[in-house]
């Protein structure tokens, strides 16, 4: 199929990933450590980054936090969860570090960004 497509054969070393969107998707409530994707990869955190970073031209990192963030926002505007209730699903250690994540990544609290929300200022 390959030679008379005129395809590859071999398997694009990006293909991980695009492995990685995937699992991020299905894991991304309990699993925020760029070591533990590439654990289910079988393969080397330095690997997946470098796969990450040739494909969509960010860490494998920044790419969790984003997916995070996003799922976070989400649950916070639509699932009517608290603080803590949010820190519990997304295995936080404390609420305190979830309520940090989320002030660097946004530069707003949750009350300022929900407050925003009403107002209909979205990022």
């Amino acid at each position: 199929y390959a030679v008379a497509y005129h395809l590859p054969a071999e398997i694009a070393k990006n293909n991980y990933a695009f492995q990685f969107k995937d699992l991020l998707e299905q894991h991304i409530r309990t699993m925020q450590r760029v070591q533990e994707y590439a654990d289910l990869l079988h393969i080397s955190r330095i690997t997946l980054n470098t796969s990450v970073m040739a494909q969509f031209g960010v860490s494998a990192a920044h790419l969790l936090k984003q997916r995070l963030l996003e799922e976070l926002k989400n649950e916070l505007l639509f699932a009517n969860r608290t603080v803590s209730q949010l820190a519990d699903d997304f295995h936080f250690s404390d609420p305190s570090h979830l309520m940090r994540f989320f002030k660097q990544q946004t530069g707003k609290t949750f009350t300022q960004y929900t407050a925003d929300f009403q107002k209909g200022i979205y990022e």
